[in-house]
């Protein structure tokens, strides 16, 4: 091979990998555009699925217990997840965390009325986007805000 072709070469080589670098880059940054849009949204059940839930997660609640979606079922699981942080955020995790206003629900069960403020915490990953904490901190109703 001569000289030239050594060096043709080695361009083409090393224009093949900046293009890579710059798609597995910019995926990455879609997949962390995304993540931090979910962190986000209100209504969490609208856009987290049982299959983005982290294995640690998994763990802790089964796809029976997530998607039951009566107060006695979100009441369960959500006490299963009170106060539990699975696992570090890193500084750049998308969280509910970060906004004034944090995703709520309510349900009501024969202890009475409660109020579930959320925290959830995404990892993002080249391909995905993962849940690594819902952490839920629950406060009873009380009886004149119930009036």
């Amino acid at each position: 091979m001569s000289h030239k072709n050594e060096i043709i070469s080695g361009i083409v080589v090393s224009v093949l990998i900046l293009l890579t670098t710059g798609g597995l880059y910019a995926q990455f940054v879609h997949m962390d555009i995304k993540a931090g849009e979910l962190a986000q949204v209100d209504n969490w059940r609208k856009v987290v699925t049982y299959e983005m839930l982290s294995d640690k997660l998994k763990e802790v609640i089964s796809e029976e217990e997530f998607n039951d979606c009566t107060d006695s079922g979100k009441y369960n699981m959500y006490r299963k997840l009170e106060n539990l942080e699975l696992e570090k955020r890193r500084k750049h995790d998308p969280s509910t965390g970060w906004w004034k206003t944090p995703p709520v629900d309510s349900v009501k069960t024969d202890d009475g009325d409660f109020c579930i403020e959320f925290r959830i915490d995404y990892r993002t990953h080249l391909t995905h986007i993962e849940v690594i904490n819902i952490i839920t901190y629950i406060s009873p109703v009380s009886e004149t805000f119930q009036k």
